[in-house]
């Protein structure tokens, strides 16, 4: 499968999914710290932010596998693909509350479902397009540590605030 057609596109979506709806429900099957990491342990906005993130870096890693052998300049590769991870939850975030701001509330929980499923392969098709654009950058040292910064950040956010919740109504549960 070539980088970047149609199938490759399909596939990242489906693949994302994927992962997506099993770190969703991994912490529900197997409680412990490691799956509360990297899994959702409830379904506040935040908690969906941190299982996209993580689900991208295992895409990633996992498409890293696949292409190494054909990959020509892997720090690239690499680095696109954290920034995409950087970005996958803010182009949730955009997404999903442009339902809300147009219609106000979602009132059924299976249209939710299914908007936020849209919103989903909606995102992980709108990174591909970035990355496709931005495939051939040569992160410069700068860039590169800003990412890593950024990326490191965002790990300290998700894994703190899964123990310890800020105030803030993005982290709240919203059937509770």
């Amino acid at each position: 499968m070539k980088p970047y057609s149609t199938a490759y596109y399909l596939s990242r979506i489906f693949g994302f999914l994927l992962i997506f709806e099993i770190l969703h429900y991994l912490y529900d099957f197997f409680p412990n710290i490691v799956m509360q990491i990297f899994s959702g342990i409830n379904e506040s906005v935040f908690q969906h932010w941190k299982i996209a993130f993580y689900s991208y870096l295992l895409l990633s890693a996992i498409e890293f596998g696949i292409f190494y052998k054909t990959l020509s300049h892997k720090q690239q590769f690499v680095f696109t693909h954290l920034f995409g991870a950087i970005l996958t939850p803010w182009i949730i975030f955009i997404l999903w509350y442009i339902a809300p701001a147009i219609y106000g509330p979602i009132g059924r929980v299976w249209v939710e479902i299914l908007w936020a499923i849209s919103c989903t392969i909606l995102t992980i098709f709108i990174i591909t397009v970035f990355e496709n654009q931005i495939k051939e950058i040569e992160w410069n040292r700068s860039s590169q540590l800003v990412i890593m910064l950024l990326m490191l950040i965002l790990i300290l956010e998700f894994t703190i605030f899964t123990f310890h919740l800020p105030w803030a109504d993005i982290f709240a549960e919203p059937y509770s």
